[in-house]
């Protein structure tokens, strides 16, 4: 069973309007034109609003990103608001704009061009030259990092690996150990990040992801 502590929380107390989970793991997305959409990171990345938000809710809509208390504390992330989401913190990459002040995008704004969450004319376009800043990889964590990822890495490994995932595993085939290295990856680092959040190639469900360890994922 899962060990959750109040400071360490992987869940938001809320339901998924796309498949109904209550509560939701991981990352949460806020519609910032919907009113109370919210979707876990499987209905944002599948498109999967609910009968309530189908004729109302599209892609251009602009999602806010929060992300549970567990990931705020394993997993680095900026916390300089995105002008494009209203996203507070987030993963990834930070984009800087040289000419407007204070503006900033996450990675996700800036693939996919949205440089205001709420339809507001801004001053900022493509042109306008932007600095990228990203994080280095920290061999020094703090110990609230680290317990925040053990514990992540614990609740993953008792639901997802304890009871059948090891005794799948061919120690002879060196497949079978990328397969746990990837499940091991996404039990400290979370989802993958969709770049752009919005690519298909060919029409299938396939997705360019920035996932570390791996160029693309499928998602079914």
């Amino acid at each position: 069973m899962s060990r959750y502590f109040d400071e360490y929380k992987p869940f938001h107390n809320i339901y998924c309007n796309g498949c109904g989970k209550d509560p939701i793991y991981g990352n949460r997305y806020k519609c910032q034109k919907c009113y109370d959409l919210h979707l876990c990171e499987k209905c944002f990345t599948n498109n999967k609003y609910g009968e309530e938000y189908e004729s109302q809710h599209n892609e251009t809509h602009a999602m806010q990103l929060f992300m549970s208390v567990l990931d705020e504390k394993s997993i680095t992330h900026h916390i300089l608001k995105c002008n494009g989401c209203n996203s507070e913190k987030y993963p990834g990459k930070r984009y800087c704009c040289n000419m407007c002040q204070n503006y900033n995008l996450c990675q996700r704004c800036f693939d996919d061009s949205r440089y205001t969450a709420n339809g507001i004319i801004v001053k900022h376009n493509s042109k306008h030259e932007m600095t990228v800043f990203e994080f280095e990889a920290d061999e020094h964590n703090d110990n609230d990092t680290w317990k925040a990822m053990t514990i992540k890495m614990q609740n993953y490994f008792g639901t997802q690996l304890g009871r059948k995932d090891w005794i799948t595993y061919n120690v002879d085939v060196p497949e079978e150990w990328k397969n746990l290295g990837k499940n091991i990856g996404y039990a400290i680092y979370g989802p993958p990040f969709i770049i752009p959040s919005k690519s298909a190639i060919g029409g299938s469900k396939e997705k360019i992801c920035e996932f570390g360890y791996s160029s693309k994922v499928i998602f079914k």
